[in-house]
């Protein structure tokens, strides 16, 4: 469930200063990487900011489609999607929306259902 619950969090945009690696990234797309420099020169411009996938303000499965082509806005969010045990999951929902809402709705619900620890 932790991929379903990690999709959540990609409604918004993030300042360069989080996504800057992609300079380095070897599992990243080479266009897509040129496009990330060209907003985030290495001297300066931490607060120019990118959209964490292409519809920003809209909830879906484009984050998923960012990862199959290797579009990912962050190296930890690739690797999601990097020849590992996870490249299922992220095909599946890439391919099969339905499952992905199926499983987004489990995944709420046990987070819902999680008790949070209080001090004494």
């Amino acid at each position: 469930m932790k991929i379903v619950e990690k999709v959540g969090n990609v409604l918004d945009s993030s300042h360069t200063k989080q996504w800057g690696k992609t300079y380095n990234a070897t599992n990243i797309n080479p266009a897509f990487a040129k496009q990330r420099r060209a907003t985030c020169q290495r001297d300066g411009g931490n607060t120019n900011l990118a959209p964490l996938d292409a519809t920003p303000t809209c909830f879906d499965i484009s984050y998923f489609e960012n990862l199959v082509k290797k579009k990912a806005l962050f190296i930890s969010s690739q690797t999601l999607f990097n020849d590992g045990l996870i490249d299922n999951f992220v095909k599946i929902y890439n391919s099969n929306h339905k499952v992905f809402w199926d499983d987004f709705a489990k995944s709420m619900i046990t987070m819902e259902n999680i008790k949070p620890l209080i001090g004494e």
